[in-house]
């Protein structure tokens, strides 16, 4: 796999998303098979102007692939990654 389909995954850790269990999905390559780790670029970030912030009740938030999502858990993003890894080997 190119660096070009590497899969972002930018977890917010502003106080209430880390809070609210982002601390946790920090450590999502203990949850992942090893094999797809070097496929996955994992970034931590300040609470961003567009994660909707304004509906607090939507947090955590994280973001995979440009693609937002609300009420983040590790399982909600470890789906989402498994899905892309899927859909990226049957293609392969």
């Amino acid at each position: 796999m190119s660096d070009d389909t590497k899969i972002e995954v930018e977890i917010f850790c502003g106080m209430t998303c880390y809070m609210l269990g982002n601390a946790r999905i920090l450590n999502i390559g203990a949850h992942l098979p090893e094999k797809w780790l070097p496929n996955i670029e994992l970034m931590v970030s300040p609470c961003p102007v567009d994660c909707g912030c304004l509906d607090l009740a939507k947090a955590p938030f994280a973001r995979i692939n440009g693609q937002l999502i609300q009420n983040a858990t590790l399982e909600s993003v470890c789906a989402a990654i498994t899905e892309i890894m899927n859909r990226q080997e049957e293609e392969a």
